[in-house]
């Protein structure tokens, strides 16, 4: 906000008035969506660190080891997607 005041004596006064008239800080809220999609990150990051793993080991490992670990990793960035996309529902008001 800009101000113009004409007299320095009356700056300090001008400021009492502008400060009266500003909002008040919001206070920081952290939507209940997040929780979920934090889950969502977390678990989809997983089913990719475990996905890489599973390359790197695919050759000496046994393959039904390699396919349990590829399911893994499957099923958790499934996941991860899931709960990224369905997290906004929580910040929706509930129907009475």
């Amino acid at each position: 906000m800009r101000l113009a005041v004409a007299e320095d004596a009356d700056y300090e006064r001008a400021m009492a008035i502008v400060r009266a008239l500003e909002a008040p800080p919001s206070p920081r809220v952290r939507p209940r969506s997040w929780v979920r999609q934090r889950r969502g990150l977390i678990s989809g990051a997983m089913g990719l660190a475990l996905l890489i793993v599973e390359v790197g080991v695919a050759d000496s490992a046994p393959r039904p080891l390699v396919f349990a670990l590829l399911a893994v990793a499957i099923g958790l960035m499934a996941t991860g997607l899931a709960l990224i996309a369905l997290g906004p529902r929580r910040d929706r008001a509930e129907r009475p």
